[in-house]
Formats: C-alpha cells, sequence, structure tokens
C-alpha cells in the first residue's frame, strides 16, 4: 500500500468519523478504527484509536461531568481493568494477520448491536443484570474493556448493558464519558504510546476538524436514523476490508 493510499484512508476513516460522531453522539471508533488498521496496522491503529478516544471523551466529559453516576461508572471501570489486561496480551500475543480478523469480527458484531440487536439482547438480559446488579456491571465493564483494547471498540458492550439496566440517557451519556477516559488510559499505560509519523498525526487532526464541522453543517440537515444507516454501511464496509486483508495475510 502506497503512502498517499494510507493516508488518504487514515483521513477518509477520521473525518467520517467525526462527522457521524458529531451528528448522531457515537460512531468514531466503529467507523475510523477499520480504516485505521488498514492504514497504519493493527497495533498502532487501535492505540490511536484508544487515544483520539481519551481526547474526544475529555472534551465531552467537560460539559457532562455534574451527570456522570460515579457508582455505576466504578463498577465498569473495575471489570474493565480487567478486561483491558486481558486484550493488551492478546493484542500482543496474536500476528498482525489475526489480529486484523480480530478487529474485522469484533467490528461487525459491534455493528450488529448498534444496528438494532442490542436492544433485544438488552431485553433478554434484563432479568438477570437486575438480579445480579454490581457483578452485571463488572462483567459489561470486563467484555468492554477486552474489546476497547484488543479492537479499540469498546461502546457496544456497555450500549447493552445500560438498555438492560435502564440507565437514564443523560446519565448513561455523560457516565461512559468518564469510563472511557478510563478506559482508554489504562489501554495505552498498558501498550504505550502509538508510534506516529508526522503526516499521520498533521492528517489525523485536520480530519477530524474536517468531519466535526461537517457533522456540524449537516445536523439539521439529515436525521440521526438516516446518519445512522449511514455509520453502520462505512463501518461494515471498512471491517470486511480488514478481513479480507487479514486472510490475504495469512495466505
Amino acid at each position: 500500500m502506497t503512502a498517499e493510499v494510507s493516508l488518504g484512508l487514515l483521513a477518509l476513516g477520521t473525518c467520517v468519523g467525526a462527522a457521524t460522531q458529531r451528528v448522531t453522539g457515537l460512531g468514531f471508533a466503529l467507523v475510523s478504527v477499520p480504516f485505521l488498521v488498514l492504514s497504519i496496522g493493527p497495533r498502532e491503529g487501535v492505540l490511536l484509536a484508544n487515544l483520539l478516544g481519551l481526547c474526544t471523551c475529555v472534551v465531552v466529559a467537560v460539559t457532562t461531568w455534574s451527570h456522570i453516576s460515579w457508582r455505576r461508572t466504578l463498577m465498569l471501570v473495575l471489570g474493565a481493568a480487567v478486561g483491558v489486561q486481558l486484550g493488551a496480551r492478546a493484542s500482543l500475543a496474536i500476528p498482525a494477520p489475526y489480529t486484523m480478523i480480530v478487529v474485522s469480527a469484533m467490528a461487525l458484531v459491534s455493528l450488529s448491536l448498534v444496528g438494532g440487536a442490542s436492544t433485544r439482547v438488552a431485553h433478554a438480559l434484563e432479568v438477570s443484570a437486575a438480579g445480579w446488579r454490581w457483578q452485571s456491571r463488572v462483567v459489561a465493564g470486563t467484555i468492554s474493556g477486552f474489546m476497547n483494547a484488543a479492537a479499540g471498540i469498546g461502546g457496544p458492550a456497555v450500549v447493552v448493558f445500560g438498555k438492560a439496566v435502564k440507565w437514564p440517557q443523560t446519565s448513561f451519556v455523560a457516565s461512559l464519558q468518564a469510563y472511557f477516559i478510563s478506559v482508554n488510559a489504562m489501554a495505552i499505560a498498558t501498550k504505550g504510546m502509538p508510534e506516529l509519523h508526522r503526516a499521520t498525526v498533521v492528517t489525523v487532526v485536520t480530519s477530524v476538524a474536517v468531519g466535526v464541522g461537517t457533522g456540524f453543517l449537516l445536523q439539521r440537515r439529515i436525521s440521526q436514523a438516516t446518519a445512522l444507516r449511514f455509520t453502520v454501511w462505512v463501518a461494515a464496509l471498512g471491517s470486511m476490508a480488514v478481513g479480507i486483508r487479514g486472510l490475504f495475510l495469512i495466505a
């Protein structure tokens, strides 16, 4: 892959991811991770996703701090502390082509949850989540932490948990910022900072700025449902491309 194509994929993923995040409130990791992995490899791509996720959550948390449910968040973080360690070890131990396939599979499963399956799964877990309380938070955090460290995509697991326990939306969104600040910080502390060239840094910063600006302009022109469908399709294509590339590298 040429440097121009690599930077193009990087710009596409971060720009579209930032735009969809601005319009729908989610989607940055789901859209950007496959393109980051294709562009700079599975290890650096996931690390960059962790770093960008950390920065994004810090910015959002400034305006949502008063709505954070610290008790629930702490239980999720405790579970994630275990999951991050397992996910980080898995990402370092598995060869790059196989990691790409794992990232692809996790992304596609996550997309199925975002696409509507999360409500059905949450309904199925609703009774057990109510019965297990703090244990369910720890389990959700462990799964989310593992997926976040291994593939950069830890949101769907806690989204399902939030729906299962009927977590109020305002508090849930605010608490997720504190949760992912902790989880992404743990992932970076465990795996280290990504090694990025200057061109990569410039491309990412510029693309995120353009994406946020584009999302701001589109926010009043398209519905959230339309934006979410677009997000799912773009992320699905990117995820399948990552899996196919991993298979070709193995063959």
